[in-house]
């Protein structure tokens, strides 16, 4: 489902571009989740072009005068869908080591007495080995 949602907000992206938005690509941060993140061009003396950006895109922050990052409420609605398939995957993950180590703790006085025995039958061979030399 992770993946699947990845696909789906990239997706998004691809899209949402416009004619006059040809560069728009589609980040992904820790912080954020997925963002569009559109460079803004610059006229002959290095001033940003403001572009009309259609009314669903809400700008999220502006980095410094050559770009601009923008959400829309589909790519939050897919970046909390994100954290929540995120958080049940390491709840799962928690839920399957818990199982294991109680799995492998029951078992762990078998495993001691092989562990044991197995450090006798070295030390007798190594004691076999000494003797016939």
């Amino acid at each position: 489902e992770v993946a699947d949602l990845q696909d789906d907000a990239r997706g998004l992206g691809f899209r949402s571009k416009k004619p006059k938005c040809s560069s728009l690509q589609v980040k992904y941060s820790n912080r954020r989740g997925f963002a569009l993140h559109v460079p803004l061009p610059s006229d002959a003396r290095g001033n940003p072009i403001s572009l009309p950006f259609p009314r669903s895109f809400l700008p999220v922050e502006k980095r410094g005068r050559s770009s601009q990052t923008f959400t829309t409420h589909e790519l939050n609605a897919l970046n909390a869908r994100l954290q929540d398939a995120a958080h049940d995957c390491m709840v799962l993950t928690e839920k399957v080591l818990e199982q294991l180590v109680a799995s492998i703790a029951a078992h762990l006085p078998l495993i001691l007495r092989v562990a044991d025995n197995v450090a006798m039958l070295d030390m007798l061979l190594a004691f076999s080995e000494a003797a016939r030399q």
